[in-house]
């Protein structure tokens, strides 16, 4: 296993364990990420100025790949989806067409 596939996979088992934690991870990708954030600060104190830095330098995990592994572990297994998921999902569709027709 690449070293790129064990971070994904050891960031979708943490996203996995906070989407059944609480209904509000499951519905707000922002308050997942926080949260997300703040399990993996070791200096709870830690300035926003040292936040950035800090996030900047790679020592945090992209809010993008925590959203992307939300997206996926929500499409494998329903009951980890909240109850925006199937609007979100049937406006996902009708852009696709939307898209595919504009051409």
């Amino acid at each position: 296993m690449s070293h790129t596939t064990r971070k994904l996979q050891s960031t979708m088992d943490k996203v996995a364990v906070l989407l059944r934690l609480s209904n509000e991870y499951k519905n707000d990708d922002q308050a997942l990420v926080v949260r997300y954030w703040w399990d993996e600060l070791k200096d709870k104190n830690i300035s926003v100025k040292d936040f950035f830095t800090a996030y900047k330098g790679n020592k945090f995990t992209p809010a993008d790949r925590i959203t992307r592994a939300r997206r996926k572990l929500q499409e494998l297994y329903p009951l980890l989806r909240g109850e925006k998921w199937k609007p979100r999902k049937d406006e996902e569709d009708d852009t696709r067409t939307d898209i595919h027709n504009i051409g």
